[in-house]
């Protein structure tokens, strides 16, 4: 995702220096906020799969626990002999 947004960077770098004069500059324009705009979409894209990969983690975690406390009474009766 970093790879993205840098690439999205560095065109908009690259063209925020060029200097462009009548109907050409309405379009160079349009460009340039499509540029800021699949940025922002990269972004909110890359906040989504943070919080997807915390919600699987905590899910992992939770799944984990509920295992581990199905596990103990029966490894505590294994041990009073019952």
């Amino acid at each position: 995702m970093n790879d993205i947004k840098q690439k999205i960077n560095r065109a908009y770098e690259l063209l925020s220096n060029v200097q462009l004069e009548g109907r050409h500059a309405k379009r160079f324009g349009a460009a340039m906020q499509e540029l800021e705009s699949a940025y922002a979409e990269a972004e909110r894209a890359e906040r989504e799969l943070i919080t997807l990969r915390n919600q699987i983690a905590e899910a992992a975690k939770a799944k984990a626990g509920k295992a581990d406390t199905a596990k103990a009474p029966a490894e505590s009766e294994a041990t009073d002999g019952r």
